[in-house]
């Protein structure tokens, strides 16, 4: 019939690993007024993280019925070495800034097969860069490249 029902859920971020913050209270929401989520990790640190999407009245799983997008932001290297990078696994496609807006990127992406049934892709920095380019809302993002000031 046409029409729209919408469905609230949740999104459970759950740690299977340590984890040591740099410092927790950045993260959330970047600066508690924007609308990018962030979390903080400790320089020179690994931490496993589970994503779920979770039904808000129940509780229980939920599962998205649609095709949907998830964006990870701000890959950079720092002092003493310090370089930071994403592991996904099972991934079922990916593309880059290069792939979506035609903006070049520098991280280098690896595929590595755990099992004959599961592959990791790592994404992997190699420019250091400091706070000051970090997003703080979707809309800095999502705008025609023109419009980008840094």
């Amino acid at each position: 019939d046409g029409t729209t029902v919408a469905e609230r859920f949740d999104l459970y971020v759950s740690n299977t690993s340590e984890y040591r913050p740099n410092n927790p209270t950045r993260n959330g929401k970047r600066g508690n007024l924007a609308d990018f989520g962030v979390i903080n990790l400790a320089d020179d640190e690994i931490c496993g993280l589970e994503y779920a999407f979770v039904d808000s009245s129940s509780g229980s799983k939920y599962l998205v019925r649609q095709p949907f997008s998830f964006y990870f932001f701000d890959f950079d290297t720092g002092g003493d070495n310090l370089i930071e990078s994403l592991t996904v696994c099972g991934l079922e496609s990916f593309e880059t800034s290069a792939g979506l807006y035609g903006i070049p990127t520098t991280i280098i992406i690896e595929t590595t097969d755990v099992t004959p049934a599961e592959t990791c892709t790592t994404f992997t920095a190699t420019t250091q860069a400091g706070g000051a380019n970090n997003p703080n809302f979707l809309s800095e993002v999502f705008v025609p490249f023109d419009r980008i000031d840094n």
